[in-house]
């Protein structure tokens, strides 16, 4: 099996449509957001917090498991043929299901379907996908990192793909952005989220099935970060270079998803667009919240250390604020105070605590960035 996964505007499509075009990898995007929705809340009924607004949540200041425990139950998670079909029926009518199926093409997948999780779902990306020979039958899902261990403990592969957030918040907020991302949310929403993937990212990384790519290498050196996710995966290397475009899955010519027009192959148009794009009390917030982040991945930063609790301070967010269950990323001291005191944990000597990076692994490295 293999996931692609990250956050929303990403770069998520753009990998999966490439890695669909390799001869021994079939990637459906977004087929089953539910039953990843409903394996999370299945976890999360298990220490009493079923009802979670959001249960693919950014970890941040989660104390109550690791993801260590959310793999050890997906070892044994099995929702039931007759709760698939369910949510199957509810993803129907589902805006996040980008790949459709009609519901003979469900009831002939369902026949004699595992009911484990994990082989379940890659039982119906191999039988949907209807691709014969690929060693590789998988799915793009966003914001799913939590479920990569245990993809990769199976044997399967896995990628997750980070993009530059400055760039994630243009292409949410602006242009065609609520077309692809819809109603919008906080900034702190989608900034605790891009720091998950980021943990997942670094943690991971160097682990035998596992990529991780940033969204700027890929449009910029395609071939040679194709090749580094071929070598990962375990298959030959892209036997095309993309320059004619990216294949759909009918054999046609895929214009791409961006908020800001059609791209045609691979392109770094969108690339920077923050800096004329946002403002720049919004680019130093950003930089803020992100920054032991954009400091581990490369990316340029503008401010100072001793900047980041100004500009936080200083932000007002207008975004997301009639979201009711989003309301405790509103911008507030609260929040201030939460991100200076994480800030000053990676920046400092004592022992970070759990909570405070989405994947402890990652902590060690964020903790060197900030001292570079």
């Amino acid at each position: 099996m293999a996931l692609v996964t990250g956050m929303m505007r990403s770069g998520t499509t753009l990998l999966e449509k490439l890695l669909a075009a390799h001869p021994s990898i079939d990637v459906l995007s977004q087929p089953f957001p539910l039953l990843f929705v409903e394996a999370k809340r299945a976890f999360l009924r298990t220490i009493g917090d079923g009802d979670a607004a959001y249960p693919l949540s950014d970890l941040f200041l989660e104390t109550r498991y690791t993801t260590a425990d959310v793999t050890a139950f997906l070892r044994e998670y099995r929702p039931g043929l007759p709760r698939v079909r369910e949510l199957f029926a509810a993803m129907a009518e589902y805006s996040g299901q980008r790949t459709r199926f009609d519901p003979p093409s469900i009831d002939e997948a369902l026949t004699g379907a595992p009911e484990a999780f994990l082989p379940l779902v890659e039982h119906l990306c191999r039988t949907l996908g209807r691709r014969p020979g690929v060693r590789l039958s998988g799915t793009k899902e966003l914001f799913c990192e939590e479920f990569v261990p245990a993809v990769l403990e199976r044997g399967g592969a896995a990628a997750v793909i980070v993009r530059d957030p400055r760039d994630v918040v243009v292409s949410l907020n602006h242009g065609r952005g609520a077309d692809f991302g819809g109603a919008a949310r906080p900034t702190l929403f989608t900034l605790r989220q891009w720091r998950k993937s980021v943990a997942f990212a670094i943690a991971l990384d160097g682990r035998e099935g596992f990529a991780a790519v940033r969204y700027e290498d890929l449009v910029a050196q395609p071939g040679g970060t194709l090749a580094r996710v071929a070598a990962s995966f375990g298959v030959a290397p892209f036997d095309r270079d993309f320059a004619g475009g990216i294949p759909d899955r009918a054999g046609g010519a895929w214009t791409g998803n961006s908020s800001h027009g059609a791209r045609d192959g691979v392109s770094a148009a969108s690339v920077g667009l923050y800096r004329t794009e946002l403002d720049p009390d919004l680019i130093a917030y950003i930089e803020a919240v992100c920054y032991p982040e954009l400091r581990c991945l490369g990316y340029d930063v503008s401010l100072a250390p001793d900047a980041l609790v100004p500009a936080m301070t200083r932000y007002r967010d207008g975004h997301g604020e009639a979201r009711a269950a989003l309301q405790a990323y509103f911008t507030d001291p609260a929040r201030v105070a939460e991100e200076a005191a994480r800030f000053e944990l990676l920046r400092g000597e004592a022992a970070i605590p759990p909570g405070c990076v989405a994947i402890p692994a990652a902590a060690a490295r964020l903790r060197a960035a900030v001292r570079r």
